[in-house]
């Protein structure tokens, strides 16, 4: 903070962008004087040909926002005041509203969430004034209409963290339109445009939903950022409409995407995850590969605790929303508890109340939408309770919580299928909320084909007939055998796959190597499949 300060006081203003020339870019933006530079028709991505600064402040006012709320360093508080009085005085003011539209045609991130948060350290109004005023129109007004074909062509992961903005000056300006349109851009995007392991997108972009099978075929396959981004935008709107299904959603992305791009070698990250058949995915270098998908990686450690617990909206309930060994200190409610759990390896996971006196609280279960209706069994201190919860509900227990209370709760898995949306021809293979993926060896690859450092594709593509496919989908999970639970793994038996039966384990857990997430489904002239080593 030290140094960001001393660059403030050199500039005798909240100015602190490491971008080229770019006190006299912003000097010229606030006279009226940009064009947006290396633009398609849906988005752009310089401003007088400089890259994103705009997106560039966003980034660092985030962070310097956690960083205070992180560690209460009152110097990150100081200076995230200073740029956003020098960004929303010496830059939104002297605009016109047309104006700055057209500046928000470059890519921008979530630059209204970052004066959502200077409001909310400052309490002043003025700071809620430029959030409104940097809320970008042409992505608001279709989505507020529930217009989800609009999204075809667009740059997801520039979309997404415009509706994380719009869900967050709804929380403080109560402006109803915003938070419809972050709403209907996130049911949108999970019920028509999310491959298996919850991510989105192909080549960067969003597209028409028919085109399921055309973009499988892409080495450039869902993006990492997007699963990061989309987490953020469940988070703000489970501040005031907590469900299980959006929570369903979190989990998938968290177990199948985001621990998926992590190698366990270096702990390096993987930008794409290429769906078609025997693929494999390119992890980013130590020192030479600073994608985007580089710094959304650090930032998903911080994911994985972050939702197990909430409460509901209006702060009577606690919720536990994910299976994750973990503790809770919830001090609003006077609850203290632990959760221990080996989960996915064990199909239970055991709640421990451990607050000191007894507290009379209602705490809410999770039903995920992979155990049947009925079937998430609940024991409290050994004794069954009377669950009837459905999945897209929550189970709940109101009662006096003691000191030793312990609840045992079942999560049954079993192993579905889910299609390839908008196609009969593949099929991915699912246990709980776990993609099944195909390890299929390391056909004409080596070890450093997994890092290459000039790419974020594949380059060594074989043809999907080199690789078993499925021969019939009737009775699919008849067919799948489960022949470990630690680490979880499956085969398939029957003839059920040809030429060759496959090994299936979690994506998460398969790296360097090819892999399939959906198969193929066999036709009549599927005869002549190679066989995988």
């Amino acid at each position: 903070m030290d140094q960001l300060t001393e660059v403030q006081n050199a500039n005798k203003s909240g100015y602190l962008l490491p971008v080229p020339n770019g006190k006299q870019l912003f000097e010229d933006i606030a006279a009226g004087k940009f064009k947006i530079t290396n633009a398609s028709v849906t988005y752009g991505f310089q401003i007088n040909e400089v890259f994103e600064p705009t997106y560039t402040w966003n980034k660092i006012t985030l962070g310097l926002y956690q960083v205070y709320l992180a560690t209460g360093n009152p110097k990150a508080k100081v200076v995230l005041i200073n740029t956003a009085d020098w960004f929303g005085h010496d830059v939104l003011d002297k605009l016109s509203e047309d104006q700055v539209q057209a500046l928000l045609f470059c890519e921008h991130g979530s630059i209204h969430e970052s004066m959502v948060d200077v409001y909310l350290l400052t309490s002043d109004e003025k700071y809620l004034k430029w959030a409104r005023h940097l809320c970008f129109e042409r992505m608001l007004d279709p989505l507020a209409e529930g217009k989800g074909e609009f999204l075809d062509g667009y740059h997801a992961n520039c979309s997404i963290p415009i509706y994380t903005g719009f869900e967050r000056v709804f929380d403080y300006t109560g402006e109803l339109r915003l938070h419809t349109a972050a709403v209907n851009f996130l049911d949108e995007v999970i019920a028509h445009r999310s491959w298996v392991i919850g991510g989105n997108s192909s080549r960067e972009h969003f597209f028409p939903p028919t085109d399921f099978e055309k973009a499988l075929h892409q080495p450039a396959g869902p993006e990492s950022c997007n699963s990061v981004n989309m987490l953020r935008l469940i988070e703000a709107v489970c501040r005031t409409r907590p469900t299980p299904a959006l929570m369903d959603h979190y989990e998938r992305i968290l177990w199948n995407h985001l621990l998926a791009v992590h190698e366990p070698g270096r702990g390096m990250f993987a930008y794409f995850v290429p769906m078609q058949p025997g693929m494999y995915r390119v992890y980013s270098d130590e020192f030479d590969s600073m994608w985007c998908c580089v710094g959304t990686g650090l930032e998903c450690p911080g994911k994985y605790g972050q939702m197990v617990y909430t409460h509901s909206a209006d702060n009577s309930s606690i919720d536990v929303n994910l299976f994750i060994a973990s503790r809770l200190t919830a001090e609003k409610h006077g609850i203290v508890l632990r959760q221990e759990t080996n989960f996915p390896d064990e199909l239970f996971t055991t709640i421990t109340f451990e607050n000191s006196v007894p507290i009379s609280s209602t705490l809410r279960i999770r039903h995920p939408y992979w155990i049947p209706d009925g079937e998430m069994k609940i024991v409290l201190n050994g004794k069954d309770l009377n669950s009837v919860s459905k999945h897209g509900e929550f189970a709940e227990i109101n009662r006096t919580w003691r000191n030793g209370d312990t609840l045992l709760v079942s999560l049954p898995m079993r192993v579905t299928t889910e299609r390839l949306p908008h196609s009969n021809n593949y099929l991915a293979f699912l246990y709980g909320p776990l993609v099944l993926s195909g390890a299929l060896g390391t056909e004409g690859l080596t070890k450093l084909d997994f890092w290459q450092l000039k790419t974020t594709i594949p380059t060594k593509i074989l043809a999907e007939d080199f690789f078993p496919v499925v021969s019939s989908p009737k009775n699919a999970v008849d067919h799948i055998r489960l022949a470990s639970s630690a680490p979880l793994t499956f085969t398939t038996e029957d003839g059920f796959m040809k030429p060759v039966n496959v090994r299936l384990i979690p994506f998460y857990l398969n790296h360097y190597q090819r892999y399939a997430l959906y198969w193929r489904v066999a036709n009549s002239q599927d005869t002549g499949v190679k066989e995988v080593n």
